[in-house]
C-alpha cells in the first residue's frame, strides 16, 4: 500500500506555527490554492483551497520563508484521525513531507 499525494499551487496565507499541547513539538499550517485540471460550465477553472500541515524539522525556517503568492510543489500524504470531543467524527488532513519552491 502507498499513500502519496503531489500538489502544486499558490500559497494564499501566511504560514502559522503551532506548538503541540504538550509543548514538545512544533508544526506549521498553511493554505494552498490549487487549480482544478478542468473548466466548469462557465468555462472557468475552479480553485480548491487546501489546508496543509507539516512536521518538518525546520518549521521556523518554513514559517519565515513561505510568503503568500509563491508557488509550491508539495509531496504529501493523507492522514485521518478522530476526536472524542467531536463525537468521534473522522477528519482528514494533508501532511507535507517535502516542499519545493517553483518560482
Amino acid at each position: 500500500m502507498f499513500n502519496s499525494l503531489i500538489l502544486i499551487g499558490r500559497l494564499v496565507s501566511q504560514p502559522e506555527m503551532i506548538t503541540t499541547k504538550e509543548g514538545e513539538g512544533k508544526w506549521v499550517k498553511f493554505y494552498l490554492a490549487v487549480e482544478r485540471p478542468y473548466k466548469n460550465s462557465k468555462n472557468e477553472y475552479q480553485i480548491d483551497y487546501i489546508g496543509i500541515k507539516t512536521w518538518l524539522s525546520n518549521t521556523l525556517e518554513i514559517k519565515e520563508l513561505l510568503k503568500p503568492g509563491i508557488i509550491l510543489a508539495i509531496k504529501a500524504r493523507i492522514q485521518t484521525f478522530n476526536t472524542k470531543s467531536n463525537n468521534g467524527k473522522h477528519f482528514i488532513e494533508i501532511i507535507a513531507d517535502k516542499l519545493t519552491y517553483i518560482n
